[in-house]
């Protein structure tokens, strides 16, 4: 990792949307995260998980719904596919029509701009395929239910042997029942595709990087310190990543403050003309923010796989239910509320959340929920002690699936992390340790590097030597002097103690690391 920071790119920040190579898992697949967190590209590896799609590829299906969280980039990716088919033109005899549905404010507009049109009036009297591409179906000014319903009627007059249908929608919002349900009529079941569009590759991400002339190895590097993979791989959240290092030349120090301002700008209406015509729901990012911390403690502590949004009776016993997680009053730096069903509709359409099939909604990404978790408890006050029994084995240590929310609980709370420091130091590293007192983080240290000793613990992870830099303390180079040159102690041992002097650049350490390279009786 380079020694210095870089200057700070004085170039404003270049757009995020580029024509990126996109693709699309069905919507009760499973993503690949396994390149570091990003997503493990199709081109570049044997993929294991669910099989990504282009949308070329997709084009056995005559109708698709193509769905995505907010920001996520359904529109840039309608647009693309418009233009690529324009491109074929009347050589393939393709004809392609876009329309964005965000201004639709009646039937009539409806019939007009799509099904009257020119372009559509002279396909049906012709021969060849029309593609029709509808945008932002959740966006529509009139309801989406009378919107599905007059959509259905329209496709049943039409050649539907000649028509392919891609409607673009955010995910928690897809109208399964009354839109979904009737294209598997008119269509057939096997020629209707539901698919979620996939996060961001790393490849993306340089790219990104390149045109705004960021060091990729100085923001990665930070990126990786910071576990903060899963905000580059979103369009939305990339864009804050890059403001935030262009207007300090450095991401944050603090990963509790990166995730805290990552969640609450996915908590935001990305949309411009949402905004514009104040259709941004009854919340505040803010009020949005507590209720996600509810969902949180309510998903990862109890072992919940989703929010079911169907009816209550049919409510899975893996998912949490709606009414479930409603009837809390929340107080806090926003005006203070009683939490109610349409709250958490209203938070499970943001960034935070992904399909998990039809109606359940789950975390986008794990790491958001686990935060959140902790978050929550810390604000409402829960005591330490009932925070740790909820968090660890009868006999001893955090339990293994909540050992990230442990990490991020010991960041928040300074009077939790006495107990495990001393059974969990390796977990610990994952959270945030930026405002860790020294003596705090001397103890990590010790943990550390006593445990590897006795051959009870050691914990490798992705780019765990780079978060060794967060161990830095005053007095740290004196800490690990003396089992750097202690010959008793495990190799192993002493190897852990120099890839943390080298992480976190301790030179007055050189010339005892020097003459022990130098030495040939040493390992």
């Amino acid at each position: 990792m380079p020694t210095n920071t870089p200057n700070p790119p004085t170039a404003p920040i270049g757009p995020v949307r580029f024509d990126w190579q996109r693709f699309w898992i069905a919507q009760t697949g499973i993503l690949d995260l396994s390149d570091a967190g990003f997503l493990r590209d199709p081109e570049e590896f044997a993929f294991e998980g669910d099989a990504l799609k282009t949308l070329v590829e997709l084009d056995v299906y005559p109708v698709l719904a193509l769905l995505g969280e907010p920001g996520i980039g359904k529109s840039d990716a309608l647009k693309i596919e418009h233009e690529r088919l324009s491109a074929l033109g009347h050589e393939q005899n393709v004809v392609s029509v876009l329309v964005d549905l965000k201004t639709s404010s009646s039937e009539e507009w409806l019939c007009r701009q799509i099904f009257e049109s020119p372009k559509v009036e002279s396909w049906k009297e012709g021969a060849s395929r029309l593609y029709l591409l509808l945008d932002s179906l959740d966006e529509a000014m009139m309801q989406i239910e009378p919107l599905a319903h007059r959509l259905v009627h329209e496709f049943r007059n039409l050649p539907t042997d000649r028509l392919s249908v891609r409607i673009a929608c955010r995910t928690a919002v897809w109208p399964a029942k009354t839109l979904g349900e009737p294209l598997k009529e008119i269509w057939g079941e096997s020629n209707f595709g539901i698919f979620e569009l996939a996060p961001l590759r790393r490849r993306d991400v340089l790219i990104v990087l390149n045109s705004n002339k960021i060091d990729p190895e100085e923001f990665t590097s930070r990126l990786f310190g910071n576990q903060a993979v899963s905000f580059a791989i979103k369009p939305l959240t990339l864009k804050m990543l890059l403001k935030l290092y262009i207007s300090e030349g450095r991401l944050p120090s603090s990963t509790a403050d990166l995730y805290s301002k990552g969640c609450l700008s996915l908590c935001e209406e990305p949309n411009p003309s949402r905004r514009e015509t104040r259709r941004l729901g009854h919340l505040n990012a803010q009020q949005r923010l507590r209720i996600a911390g509810r969902i949180a403690a309510a998903t990862v502590l109890g072992n919940r796989f989703a929010v079911w949004t169907g009816p209550e009776t049919e409510t899975p016993s893996e998912d949490i239910s709606l009414s479930a997680l409603a009837g809390a009053r929340e107080e806090g730096a926003f005006p203070t509320f009683t939490t109610t069903d349409d709250n958490v509709r209203e938070i499970l359409d943001t960034g935070l959340f992904s399909s998990r099939g039809d109606q359940r909604m789950g975390w986008a990404h794990q790491t958001y929920g686990e935060f959140l978790a902790a978050l929550y408890l810390f604000e409402k006050g829960v005591p330490a002690k009932t925070t740790l029994k909820a968090l660890t084995h009868p006999n001893g240590g955090l339990i293994p699936q909540l050992a990230n929310m442990g990490a991020w609980v010991a960041s928040l709370n300074p009077e939790l992390r006495t107990s495990l420091i001393a059974t969990d130091p390796w977990t610990l590293l994952r959270g945030d340790l930026s405002t860790w007192r020294a003596s705090d983080k001397s103890a990590l240290v010790d943990s550390m590097l006593s445990l590897v000793e006795e051959g009870r613990s050691r914990e490798i992870f992705f780019g765990i030597t780079g978060i060794y830099e967060k161990l830095n303390h005053p007095g740290l180079a004196i800490q690990l002097l003396g089992t750097i040159t202690d010959r008793s102690l495990k190799v192993s041992t002493r190897r852990v103690a120099l890839d943390v002097s080298e992480r976190c650049e301790l030179r007055e350490l050189q010339p005892e690391i020097l003459q022990i390279a130098l030495d040939q009786t040493e390992d």
